[in-house]
């Protein structure tokens, strides 16, 4: 089986489309905003992530194509999981997006999870959770 990581976070572009085409699992990882520092999520970047999203969606939708599995990671949580209030309105915006993939039928198995690259638990639970 073939696994695919696709950062949100970006421009769409034809890159994406091949890692789509071909992999059996996609990790989506979208993020709060560009910085590698601030805490606070950024509306601009969620609303790039959340296009992103329905591009990808409306593109698997058009070739009828059906992962095995789509894992959607809320990256830099050991940026975003400080403010409480913050956090709250950021994962309330996470568990939509997400719910768009599970509701959607793109795949049996829709999953998700917060995720930190400082922290390698983080990486082993990703691991955990792929259907291998």
């Amino acid at each position: 089986k073939f696994f695919g990581i696709i950062d949100c976070s970006v421009n769409f572009n034809a890159y994406h489309l091949v890692i789509v085409n071909f992999a059996d699992i996609l990790i989506l990882v979208v993020d709060h905003n560009d910085s590698g520092q601030l805490n606070t999520w950024s509306d601009e970047k969620l609303r790039e992530n959340s296009d992103f999203l329905f591009q990808l969606r409306k593109y698997i939708r058009r070739h009828d194509l059906r992962p095995l599995q789509i894992h959607i990671l809320l990256n830099k949580m050991d940026l975003w999981e400080v403010g409480e209030t913050e956090k709250q309105e950021l994962l309330e915006w996470f568990n939509k997006e997400v719910s768009y993939w599970s509701e959607g039928n793109f795949s049996a198995l829709v999953s998700k999870g917060t995720h930190s690259n400082l922290r390698s638990q983080d990486c082993i639970k990703v691991v955990n959770t792929l259907k291998l």
